[in-house]
């Protein structure tokens, strides 16, 4: 199915899904129409990422890193609603990227998407990844296929409940099947949240280690600032 087929489809079945349970806005719980995902109040009031910052997520050792918004107020609230059931963000964040990942010509050069992994039991309690939710809208919207299966993570502490030198040291619960070959691939490498960058950092050495040509960073929200 080409892609233009596969958008028809998506929309058609959030307009029949809105039929059955109302949209809600990720940010202020109110209902939107079914073409919508966030309200155009609080999408006015998200704090975008000022370009000059871009260069803090070249931190994480990739070709180039691209962000969204600031992680704090009504983009923390929208963070929240995703990992609470509410998918409506991470889609808006994956459209945002695809349009920014277009802009800065990574989409002509990616080969592949790809996010960070969650541990099985995270995945089993939680019932889908919110940076593969991320993933799969930026690659419906680039037509760059999304690759499942490269990343994965043992269980361990949750990053985001750990101070920066208990995230460093964290960081090992992340590994990749050595038998998969990615030499010569650009990859595009999805997550909600940029904080320390200690995540994506290893993720990248992971996708290094299986000889991928090029990573770029593709994060939905990034902590304002990020200290070395």
């Amino acid at each position: 199915m080409n892609r233009q087929n596969k958008l028809r489809l998506y929309y058609i079945k959030d307009f029949i899904t809105d039929l059955f349970f109302p949209n809600r806005c990720p940010v202020c719980g109110c209902i939107i129409e079914s073409n919508r995902l966030v309200c155009s109040e609080c999408e006015n009031k998200l704090e975008a990422l000022r370009s000059d910052d871009e260069r803090l997520i070249e931190r994480c050792q990739c070709s180039f890193g691209i962000s969204i918004y600031y992680y704090a107020k009504e983009a923390k609230q929208g963070i929240i609603s995703l990992k609470e059931r509410n998918l409506n963000f991470g889609r808006h964040l994956g459209r945002e990227l695809a349009v920014k990942a277009a802009a800065y010509d990574i989409t002509a050069k990616a080969d592949m998407v790809t996010y960070v992994p969650m541990s099985r039991r995270k995945l089993r309690i939680r019932g889908y990844n919110q940076a593969k939710v991320i993933a799969g809208e930026l690659s419906l919207f680039t037509g760059i296929p999304l690759k499942d299966n490269i990343l994965f993570r043992r269980d361990s502490e949750e990053q985001h409940t750990l101070g920066k030198a208990d995230r460093v040291k964290n960081v090992s619960a992340f590994y990749c099947d050595e038998n998969t070959d990615l030499s010569g691939k650009s990859i595009i490498i999805c997550d909600d949240v940029i904080t320390t960058g200690s995540t994506l950092q290893r993720c990248a050495e992971l996708l290094k280690k299986l000889n991928a040509a090029d990573i770029y960073i593709a994060a939905g929200t990034t902590t304002k600032y990020i200290k070395e």
